[in-house]
Parts: structure tokens; sequence; C-alpha cells
């Protein structure tokens, strides 16, 4: 349902040729980090845009770059792919998009 409150964000991307890959540059806030002078300080990333994917997922080596505070749950959260099924754990990150205005 539209609202005057709703608010919807995206992004756009221009290419010169057809591309195999979406990807553009984004800032990643680390909220759950676990080392206090990282949390809420955006970091530039490179991203990789899957337009199907209803969940966000980030390597390893990030996650423990930022020391993202891993949350587990009582139940397994399971993760369906193309390589099949997967549990893992999870944390909380916010990417913010670059505002622009045409």
């Amino acid at each position: 349902m539209h609202t005057k409150n709703n608010k919807y964000r995206g992004f756009f991307q221009t290419f010169d040729n057809p591309v195999k890959k979406l990807g553009t540059t984004a800032n990643l806030l680390p909220i759950a980090s676990m080392e206090k002078t990282l949390c809420n300080i955006p970091v530039q990333i490179t991203t990789l845009w899957d337009t199907g994917a209803t969940l966000t997922f980030i390597k390893p080596k990030l996650r423990d770059q930022l020391k993202l505070r891993m949350f587990r749950t009582g139940m397994p959260v399971s993760i369906a792919g193309v390589g099949g099924l997967v549990k893992a754990d999870f944390t909380f990150v916010s990417i913010l998009l670059a505002s622009v205005c045409l």
C-alpha cells in the first residue's frame, strides 16, 4: 500500500557495453562491530548485485576486518542457493547507496 510516508531508494549505473555482472561501489556501515572505533564508520566496498536475492552476503575477510559480531539464534538460519542448502550465522550492516539528483 502506497502512502506519502513511504520512502523508496534505489540506484542506477550506466555501462558503455553489455555486462555479465552488475557491480557498483557502495558504503557499508558496520553497525554490529565489536570494535568501537569501527562501529558506525562507513567503509567503501565494491558490490556485486544479485537482483533476485532476498538476503545480502559479505565475504568472511570483510566480516573479520570489520570485527562484526555474529548472532546465533536458537534455530539454525538456512540459506538456499545454487549450490544447495547452507547453514550460517548472521550479522547486521547497512548498505548506503549514493544519492543522485536528476
